[in-house]
Order: C-alpha cells, then structure tokens, then sequence
C-alpha cells in the first residue's frame, strides 16, 4: 500500500489541492490520496485534470472487471499498454488512426435492391500469397448468390481498385460491384439502404461502423488474429475489446483462428476455400519451402526455421538432397545449420506465389490460423507436403515427426480438394434472414 501511495503521488497525475475542490467529503478527508483510494474513484472524483476516472472506467471492459482503481490500473499497466487517460486523448488517438473515425451514414431510396456493403483499411490483413481475396472472393460470392448489389469501401491512401479487381474472382453470376474510395478519416457522404448489410474486414473498419449500423446488420469478417499482429497500444486493445462484446457478430476464417479468438458475440466459422491455382512442379534437387513473412507478429518464421535448423543439425534433412528456400519478405542473408544458405524469393503477386510454393515437395508453415498457415492449407490441396501446426508449439518431437514424414512421403500424393468460395458461401445462408 505504501508503494502504490507513493506511486500515485509522484506520478503528477494527482493534484491534492484541486482534487479537494470536487467534493466536500474530499476537503474534510485528511489525506487527499487515500480518500481517492478509498472513496473517490467509486464517486468518479478525477485526481487531476490530466485523468479522467469515469471515461477510463467506462473505455475499458477489463478494468471493469477487475474492480480495479482507475488511476492506479493506468500507472501500472495502463500507460504502459498505450490506453488514454482523458477524453482528450481520444481526439488524439483518432486523429493519429483516423480509420477509426465513424463513418456516418445517410438513407438513400432503396431500389428494392439489397446490398452488402464491405469496409477496407490499411488494417485489414493481406493474406500471405492471396491478399485481400479471401474476403474479397466471399463477399462476391455470397452476393452473387443472392442476386445483392456489392460495394467495396475503400478508406485508406494506399489499397486501389485495381486490388480490388484483382482479388475478385470471376463467377457464373458475377453481382454489380462498385468500389468507392475515401480517405481515411472523417467521411461524410457514404448512403445506405433499407436492409443494407455491413461486413467490416479490421476492428477499425467495425469501430467506424458500430454506432451507425444497428449490431443484426453488421459482422466483422476475420481472416487474422489482429490482435497478435499489434503491437501493445490501442489498436490492439480495440482488436480484443470487440472480441469480448458480446454484440460483436463475427464471421471467421478456420476453426483454429475461431478457437485463438474464442469471441464473445455470435460466430460463424467458414472453411478457407480454394483461392489460388497451384500446380506442383518437380525440382532437382527437391525444395523444402518455409513461409517467411516477418512482417506478421504471428506467423511463428522462427518457429519454422528452427524446425529446419534442427533437422539439418540431427541429419534428418540432408542439403545435398534437399534445397532450402525462404519464400516471402526475408531480404537479409541467411545462414542455416552447417553453414548452409538457403535460397531468398520474394513473390509478389498471387501468381509468382502460386509458381513459387508449387515447386516446392514439402512446404513449412507453423501456427494455424495465421495467414502463412492459410496459404500452406491451398498448397496441401494441391498434392504438396505440408509441415504445419495446431497451435504455437515449441520445436519437439511432433513436428520432427511430421517433417520426417513429409520429406520421405510418395511425389504422387492424393490432392485433397477444397471447397469452392461459392460453396463456403452457401454454408452462410442463414444469417441473412431478416432480424425478428
């Protein structure tokens, strides 16, 4: 107690003679400090202008949880973790993430036509090897089975239609789509229709959207674990924040990302379905491809590297038989086990990824639910050897196991096909019915 007595009176965030002036309980308390602790945080009594008890309090479903002090939450962890302190902050905060920023609506006449409506930023996750096409190719999907008009927001300075149109795919009844870019930040003129529906692809895309679309008319499409991909600060806070409110209706990729993510609200979980044509190539000598996209908190590389470092070190990989290469944004010089150098690619496009992972006998990608780990479950229905994992497990037995077996299986493999997008989009008819 004498250490968070001294920590709350040295971090200038408690003015004892301003304090006193909120209450009348304050000024006959003895000690200003310890009536706040006792008393004051429970009344909503602020320490100092600088922090504001009630918006901490009501900003945070932890905190809450905890029955924790406000003040002292924010001095020990709070500050730390990158949360604000006032309302002030606030403004702040959106105006150095202005996806954030609501984006308000207006009713325009309905034309007896519905429409899905999907909300892209600079935070929506880019699939390794597939971009923006898993949601991209869902959203056509689910529209053009249901004859709905189709619009992609854009709210960011650097994603372009031509993303867009490269992600989509070409189907039977492909819908009308209409792509409308806006800067990040406010926007003022974007309409809506009578039973319009809302898809948000980033916590920030459903932030810009909670207060304007009713919670029935409104999922968030996950298709990677943001709040890994975030460092400790806001944006991850705001990433689980949704996740354990209840009202929040998810949509998510794999069962694996759904059990990382456990959201409290209404869930549905969709099998990736088949993205990317792969035609397995043979190579001489063989390639072990390992996924390595640094970039993403997530994708456990190092993981995946040291499996390869052990491999080679127990002589379970040979380099004279096998060629090593690190697919992905890896650009520095490499150096494995016994002083072996693997090959560095760097695909860009869906294609050269499509060339790059179908040369490849076995590919290596650990940590399911992770965007790698995706791109490695279309190479496995291909007919290609895939070395992956359940969960962030250590290098063990396991996955030396899996390896071993991968690199000694029969060339010929069966393919195991995976479902057509307009397959997994059929699996979601039952959200769209209209809410009692």
């Amino acid at each position: 107690m004498a250490e968070l007595y001294r920590l709350v009176r040295d971090s200038g965030l408690f003015d004892a003679s301003w304090y006193r002036r909120q209450s009348p309980g304050a000024k006959l308390f003895p000690n200003s400090i310890l009536h706040y602790g006792l008393v004051g945080w429970k009344t909503r009594l602020n320490p100092s202008p600088r922090f504001d008890t009630a918006f901490y309090w009501d900003s945070y479903r932890d905190v809450r949880q905890l029955g924790a002090n406000p003040l002292v939450h924010f001095l020990l962890h709070g500050q730390k973790e990158g949360r604000l302190a006032t309302t002030t902050g606030k403004a702040v905060r959106a105006a150095h993430i202005p996806h954030t920023t609501p984006l308000p609506l207006f009713t325009a006449p309905s034309a007896n036509v519905t429409r899905l409506s999907v909300v892209i930023d600079d935070h929506t996750p880019q699939v390794v090897g597939l971009g923006l096409r898993p949601v991209v190719a869902l959203a056509t999907a689910v529209a053009a089975r249901h004859n709905w008009m189709l619009r992609f927001i854009l709210r960011s300075d650097h994603i372009t239609r031509g993303d867009i149109a490269h992600a989509t795919p070409t189907l039977p009844d492909s819908p009308h789509v209409d792509i409308v870019v806006r800067s990040p930040g406010p926007t003022a003129d974007v309409e809506c229709v009578d039973g319009e529906f809302w898809w948000a692809t980033s916590a920030t895309a459903r932030a810009s959207l909670r207060d304007f679309v009713s919670p029935e008319r409104l999922w968030w499409v996950v298709t990677a674990n943001e709040a890994d991909r975030q460092p400790a600060g806001e944006l991850r806070l705001l990433g689980t924040s949704q996740l354990t409110d209840p009202t929040t209706r998810t949509i998510v990729f794999s069962a694996a990302l759904h059990q990382a993510l456990s959201p409290a609200g209404p869930s549905t979980v969709i099998e990736m379905p088949q993205l990317i044509d792969i035609t397995p190539a043979s190579t001489t000598p063989p390639t072990i491809g390992v996924i390595a996209d640094e970039g993403s908190v997530d994708n456990l590389f190092v993981h995946s590297v040291k499996l390869i470092e052990e491999a080679l070190a127990t002589s379970t990989l040979d380099p004279q038989a096998w060629q090593i290469a690190l697919l992905g944004s890896v650009t520095r010089p490499v150096t494995l086990t016994g002083s072996v150098v693997p090959r560095l690619a760097h695909p860009q496009t869906t294609a050269d990824w499509a060339a790059e992972v179908g040369a490849c006998s076995v590919l290596v990608a650990l940590g399911a639910g992770t965007e790698p780990a995706y791109l490695a479950h279309q190479a496995k229905a291909s007919g290609i050897h895939t070395v992956t994992s359940d969960c962030a497990e250590p290098v063990g037995d396991h996955l030396m196991d899996s390896l071993r077996k991968a690199l000694t299986a029969s060339k010929t493999a069966s393919t195991q096909a995976l479902p057509t997008v307009s397959e997994v989009a059929a699996t979601l008819d039952g959200l769209w019915s209209d809410p009692q």
